[in-house]
């Protein structure tokens, strides 16, 4: 499977923006680019600019090598992944939905 660097970089870049408790807009005032270009960017259909990933680096009080870490595990507290978790259902389909429920069925299930 091929990797893609943009969307492994936005997504990255949007988990470090959240864990310091900055919104895109304010990000993007810190760095100097507008807002769509930051959402593009950790939507990974855009790549940064160099001088972009320098100051991305500033701004999230992080190295560059730490953008660039793809391989460092999620933690989250119950309350960030039940946001996340709803966030991910509110935007999901009648046929996943069904899918969801079901596995959480067959987990719950084997809990018992």
């Amino acid at each position: 499977m091929e990797t893609d660097v943009k969307k492994l970089l936005g997504q990255r870049i949007r988990l470090m923006r959240k864990k310091r408790g900055l919104t895109q807009e304010r990000l993007s005032e810190l760095i100097g680019i507008e807002p769509l270009s930051l959402s593009r960017i950790e939507c990974g259909s855009r790549f940064p600019r160099k001088e972009n990933i320098e100051k991305l680096s500033k701004a999230l009080d992080c190295s560059i090598n730490d953008l660039f870490d793809f391989e460092e595990e999620k933690t989250y507290t119950a309350a960030e992944l039940k946001k996340e978790i709803n966030q991910k259902l509110k935007n999901a389909g009648i046929n996943d939905l069904k899918y969801f429920n079901k596995i959480i069925t067959a987990y719950w299930e084997t809990k018992i």
